[in-house]
């Protein structure tokens, strides 16, 4: 199934094929979870373990989608043409890279409650994660509870080029010698907000579903909140330690 070129094109998972996708990614998750408690001694490395796995898994699977579709988005955007497929669909690599990245959430938040309890944030964990867990079923399965819409699982996937910010800090996290601040600082203003805008502005532009829109426009506004917060702790020290360089 995984080396099939129909998994980008065509929808064919069963129950018993997601149960089962399941238990892989579980099992997969846990033997993680094992090997990081194994190497890392710091509590703060152990904390980032999941999540510099996870936003790496979901960079390289956007990165791979959106190569599959470069071409196509290509034309779409420079033709003006309404792109509501983009968006809406369902195959079996968006499904299961959304069931992927809900496990991942899940984990992550039991192996926190084990290990690394201080670190689980009201915001950043506990209401993220579960907020993110019903996205993912939500764009599987176009089931919202609350709302309903075409299933739109692309959206997110496309979107998860946004994890690179994720991955260079947890990546700083770990291993103190390659934080890099500017490279965190850009990378996020460049895919968290302005491609973000654009995946936005271009989603409103295809008429997409209403939940589409709800939930571009809030992580838009979190992401300007968070990035807000880190120019003020960060901005300046960035600013003083370049001016006190060039000196």
């Amino acid at each position: 199934l995984l080396i099939s070129s129909d998994i980008f094109e065509k929808y064919t998972l069963t129950t018993n094929d997601l149960y089962q996708y399941t238990g892989i990614f579980s099992i997969i998750l846990v033997v993680i979870c094992i090997i990081s408690k194994i190497t890392f001694t710091s509590t703060k490395s152990l904390a980032w373990s999941l999540s510099f796995v996870n936003s790496t898994v979901m960079t390289v699977v956007s990165i791979i989608y959106l190569s599959h579709y470069g071409n196509k988005l290509i034309e779409i955007v420079l033709n003006g043409d309404f792109a509501t497929d983009i968006f809406h669909n369902r195959n079996d690599y968006v499904v299961l890279a959304c069931l992927w990245f809900g496990l991942a959430n899940i984990f992550d938040i039991l192996f926190g409650l084990l290990f690394y309890p201080k670190h689980l944030d009201i915001l950043t964990a506990w209401i993220h994660h579960s907020v993110y867990l019903w996205i993912m079923y939500f764009s599987a399965t176009g089931n919202g509870f609350i709302a309903t819409a075409r299933p739109f699982s692309p959206s997110f996937v496309i979107a998860s080029i946004e994890e690179i910010p994720t991955f260079l800090l947890a990546l700083g996290s770990i291993f103190p010698s390659l934080r890099t601040d500017i490279g965190f600082g850009s990378t996020f203003f460049l895919l968290r907000i302005l491609f973000h805008i654009f995946l936005m502005s271009y989603a409103y532009y295809s008429k997409v579903d209403t939940p589409i829109m709800v939930i571009y426009s809030l992580t838009l506004t979190l992401h300007v909140n968070w990035f807000y917060t880190w120019i003020k702790k960060y901005g300046s020290k960035l600013f003083k330690s370049k001016k006190t360089n060039k000196e």
